[in-house]
């Protein structure tokens, strides 16, 4: 057990990040599912291992929100359902990271979010 975790220690945080990604994709192949499921699955994992400011997530938003828009318009109803559900999720995820975001600042800079009574003068 010991030379496991001495060559584990010897890695880079990349290598790590691209052997967890590589073994999502073969899970996730062994299990059989489609692209899109796997293509979602493998951001959910990078965006865990390099969390990204909420901001990046709400471009993604506004992106399949357009896509949304446009695929509705010339007429294919079935995709743009799919780039919604797509909007949702991401909006979703960016809700989530904007919370954690403002409970880490706030655990960060406690004495600005302080009640008044709280305060010392």
């Amino acid at each position: 057990m010991n030379k496991i975790t001495k060559k584990i220690q010897g890695l880079s945080t990349w290598q790590i990040n691209i052997f967890l990604l590589c073994l999502g994709l073969i899970i996730t192949i062994y299990l059989n599912w489609s692209f899109k499921t796997i293509a979602a699955f493998l951001f959910l994992v990078w965006f865990i291992l390099n969390p990204q400011n909420s901001r990046f997530l709400s471009k993604i938003v506004v992106l399949f929100l357009v896509l949304t828009l446009t695929t509705v318009v010339i007429g294919r109803e079935l995709k743009g359902e799919e780039m919604a559900v797509a909007a949702f999720a991401f909006l979703g995820l960016a809700v989530l990271v904007g919370i954690y975001e403002n409970i880490k600042v706030k655990n960060k800079f406690p004495f600005i979010f302080a009640k008044d009574s709280d305060r010392e003068d």
